[in-house]
């Protein structure tokens, strides 16, 4: 996906490109206009690490890479 930023009187900022898994499964104009990460919140956090405890079970830690 590729995107030009431009300043404020209209003359070009700079050039994005943006990588986009299975883009075969877009349609066109429809899904080309945003592009999002998503996010985890706090709160989901809390509610798995309760549920976690109260059923006894063993928590192991993971590294996920993520590109913004």
């Amino acid at each position: 996906m590729f995107r030009v930023k431009k300043n404020d009187n209209g003359s070009i900022n700079k050039y994005k490109a943006r990588l986009v898994a299975k883009g075969f499964h877009q349609v066109h104009v429809f899904d080309f206009r945003e592009t999002f990460s998503q996010v985890i919140k706090p709160v989901t956090i809390q509610i798995v690490l309760t549920i976690v405890l109260s059923f006894g079970w063993q928590v192991f830690q993971r590294d996920v890479d993520n590109a913004f």
